[in-house]
């Protein structure tokens, strides 16, 4: 018996640090993955203009890596090529784009160009979800309970089993009937 009580700590440890090496290796893996994204972007806007797709994606990987003015700086040079924005097929991207640059600003806590750019992708996609729930957090953040109420009720119209909209609403009103 005391002898096998040793085995059994040992087996629970060894068990532990296979779990752990396991998860920094996949941690490890995602940063690298970053990191070879971010250098393929980088050389290559070096090279060439981004196109709507790249620029997008060095974008969201400039945000992942936390180089947020990279990130304003990569979104303004897409939604520069005012030539591409008028193709249907580029909305949904240049719509994100402006969310994207949105939750910069939100971050940043710059309400006032937050909302510009929240309303922005919601003029390219008037059913953008995303960037609706944004729009009412900014209006709740704001005091503006009313439209925040307003918005939500139009994303639950979109899609009634929206979560956020859900649970902000019925808080939103809350506030409201005080």
């Amino acid at each position: 018996m005391l002898i096998a009580l040793p085995i059994v700590y040992l087996s629970i440890l060894a068990l532990f640090l296979l779990i752990f090496s396991w998860l920094i290796s996949q941690q490890l893996k995602t940063i690298f993955l970053l990191e070879s994204q971010f250098q393929y972007f980088l050389d290559k806007s070096e090279n060439e203009q981004l196109g709507i797709e790249d620029g997008f994606a060095f974008s969201k990987v400039c945000i992942a890596k936390k180089h947020f003015i990279r990130a304003i700086i990569e979104s303004q040079l897409v939604l520069q090529k005012n030539s591409l924005l008028n193709l249907p097929e580029n909305a949904v991207i240049i719509a994100k784009l402006y969310n994207m640059l949105g939750f910069i600003y939100y971050e940043a806590d710059q309400k006032k160009l937050a909302k510009n750019f929240y309303e922005r992708a919601i003029d390219v996609d008037s059913n953008y979800i995303v960037a609706l729930n944004n729009l009412a957090k900014i209006y709740e953040d704001t005091k503006n309970f009313l439209k925040a109420e307003a918005i939500y009720d139009k994303v639950l119209n979109i899609d009634k089993s929206n979560q956020i909209a859900n649970t902000q609403k019925k808080s939103t009103k809350k506030i409201i009937n005080l």
